[in-house]
């Protein structure tokens, strides 16, 4: 068991110095360790610098971006080299999975460095396959349906074995691709794609009587045939298939559909996107206040930020008022403990030694809705634990990026929770909405970590 002492930081801005502290340990760790790791055939190998995005955004003079661009340059040749690439992508891979270096790596990469040519390149050169603009790859897309032709897509086509024309909520994920590719290169075919396919789960959403689990020529469904099942069930949530309208929202959710139609719904102002996104929110909310709520504090976040919207505020301002964060003295995990209940939370973490009650990102939304400094500075408290701990008990993440018992994980998220976590989701909104000025005032010596150089092949 792994214990840490949760200690009063006295006020905002000392609370986030020390969980920013703690988060340039961690990145400078990484690099340490990884200095003379070469590229292997882990596809979503790089993913887990994600975690580091947002403080690397606001402190680019730190060598963690130097670093970052050496890795991606070596990531790429090794595919390459590997013949497991053709055309800067994957020669076949599952939809979702396949397309997480482009859209979280380089998408993540581009943020903190919009500029950089190599970058914008790469990623667009995998997102001209989404809809059928490379004539020496067999078409993904049927601009007819609004439908991606498999679950398998790659630079050799998609997959032939399928006779099933359905989408599932893993798909969202090559419309978001599209619309990253739209937003680095302003090339208005990738826009006009993730609109064609969008709308169609937007009108699905909308206007079904059940929650779409799927989407086929004809519409919406809330049950697959049987035979689709069977081909498609590994890509399911559990219970999707049998369970009520929630769990189906929840992998529209989980596949981060929710940001995708907000921002198609700033682009084309078409109400089905965003009528879309609120009854999706309207069937999640109930279960704000579960410790493991990590995507939907971010869903809400995003939906305040980019609709200037107040609908949920009540019930989260609700759901923490009578939670007690302050009389947590410690938090403690077990590398080895697992949650009785994986869907909420695979890790067991513990408050004051008892199952945790509270989730620091919740508390910090709360916080930002309400504008409580007191509240802002707990959780970002706890937050420091939660990494701290992660540091501690487990790997960096590196090697097993779906494994929601890594540092990575708790930085940033995965599974069902990916891009939600203590550094994406606490410390970057917090350091903006509370200590934004400050930060910006102070000159923090860099702990320049070495060696930076990656090992050549």
């Amino acid at each position: 068991m792994f214990h840490y002492k949760v200690d009063s930081s006295g006020s905002v801005v000392v609370a986030e110095e020390a969980l920013s502290e703690a988060i340039e340990l961690w990145i400078n760790a990484c690099i340490r360790e990884y200095a003379e790791t070469l590229p292997d055939d882990n596809p979503a190998q790089a993913v887990f610098t994600s975690g580091w995005m947002p403080w690397l955004k606001r402190h680019k003079e730190h060598p963690g971006t130097e670093w970052l661009l050496r890795y991606r340059d070596a990531v790429d040749d090794h595919f390459t080299r590997t013949d497991q690439w053709f055309h800067g992508y994957w020669r076949s891979h599952e939809a979702g999975r396949g397309m997480d270096h482009f859209l979280v790596f380089l998408g993540g990469l581009w943020e903190i460095m919009p500029q950089e040519p190599v970058t914008i390149e790469m990623a667009v050169d995998a997102a001209e396959h989404l809809g059928n603009w490379n004539e020496d790859v067999p078409a993904w897309f049927d601009w007819d349906t609004g439908l991606f032709r498999s679950v398998y897509l790659g630079s050799n086509g998609p997959s032939q074995t399928e006779d099933f024309p359905y989408n599932i909520p893993m798909h969202l994920k090559g419309l978001d691709m599209a619309l990253l590719a739209y937003r680095m290169s302003g090339q208005s075919q990738y826009l006009n794609l993730a609109l064609a396919g969008a709308s169609r789960w937007a009108d699905a959403i909308v206007s079904a009587e059940a929650y779409p689990l799927a989407l086929g020529p004809d519409g919406g469904l809330a049950k697959l045939p049987r035979r689709a099942a069977a081909l498609y069930g590994e890509f399911l949530m559990p219970k999707s298939q049998t369970g009520d309208d929630a769990l189906r929202a929840e992998a529209v959710l989980q596949a981060g559909g929710i940001p995708l139609l907000l921002k198609l719904w700033q682009y084309a102002r078409e109400p089905r996107f965003i009528e879309a996104v609120e009854r999706t929110l309207d069937l999640l909310v109930p279960g704000i206040g579960e410790p493991g709520s990590n995507a939907l504090v971010a869903a809400i976040r995003f939906y305040r930020n980019h609709s200037g919207r107040v609908r949920y505020d009540d019930t989260v301002l609700q759901t923490t008022e009578f939670l007690f964060p302050y009389f947590i003295e410690s938090l403690n995990v077990n590398n080895y403990e697992r949650s009785k209940d994986d869907h909420i939370d695979a890790v067991a973490w513990r408050e004051n030694t008892q199952a945790r009650q509270h989730n620091p990102l919740l508390l910090g939304l709360a916080a930002e809705i309400s504008g409580n400094e007191r509240l802002a500075t707990r959780s970002l408290e706890l937050g420091s634990g939660y990494l701290e701990l992660a540091r501690r008990a487990f790997p960096t993440g590196r090697d097993n990026p779906l494994s929601p018992r890594t540092v990575s994980a708790v930085a940033r998220g995965c599974g069902r929770d990916s891009g939600a976590g203590i550094v994406t989701e606490l410390w970057s909104p917090l350091q903006q909405h509370f200590c934004a000025d400050p930060f910006a005032k102070r000159e923090r010596p860099s702990r320049r970590p070495f060696p930076l150089r990656l090992a050549k092949a």
